[in-house]
């Protein structure tokens, strides 16, 4: 079986791959690696549900028992990965200035990040009249405006260049 990462569940009904020469009951249990992947029996029904943003190969094993005897299968789920977006990991605190205040940097990888380790750039929307803003790699720099004085908003972009995933913070 082969899934995109954070995949619905998906079931297998059990009594189309198992059976008992006798006509008996079969009872079933599984084996498999919970960080990976979550797996549940109802009856004869095995649900497969996804690890949240875990992607890779992982094998299951069911076991059937008539009671007296016992066969297991083994087989592997394949999980693709996908891009996921950036998040805001804290919100940036708001900064209250005097005016005609000296730049300042912010760090802007303290309050975001990409779930799938990929690296983000950034970019400002803000009014030009009221203040300045840049951003080189991970530092946003604000500056004054002369004379300007007021609230200001900066809208903050992360872009995680896969896929154009944006979030954005203001």
């Amino acid at each position: 079986y082969t899934k995109s990462e954070d995949f619905s569940e998906f079931t297998i009904d059990l009594n189309t791959h198992f059976s008992d020469s006798d006509g008996d009951n079969l009872s079933y249990s599984v084996t498999y690696e919970s960080s990976e992947i979550s797996c549940s029996i109802v009856d004869s029904l095995l649900k497969i549900n996804s690890v949240l943003n875990w992607n890779g190969t992982t094998s299951i094993t069911v076991r059937a028992s008539d009671g007296s005897a016992e066969v297991s299968d083994t087989f592997d789920v394949t999980v693709t990965p996908v891009n996921d977006a950036p998040i805001v990991v804290a919100n940036i605190p708001d900064f209250n200035v005097t005016q005609n205040f000296d730049s300042f940097s912010v760090d802007l990888s303290i309050y975001f990040s990409d779930p799938d380790g990929n690296g983000l750039t950034y970019s400002a929307n803000y009014v030009s009249s009221e203040i300045g803003c840049s951003v080189s790699d991970n530092l946003l720099t604000i500056s004054s405006v002369t004379d300007w004085y007021g609230t200001s908003s900066v809208v903050i972009t992360a872009n995680d260049n896969i896929t154009k995933s944006t979030v954005s913070q203001s």
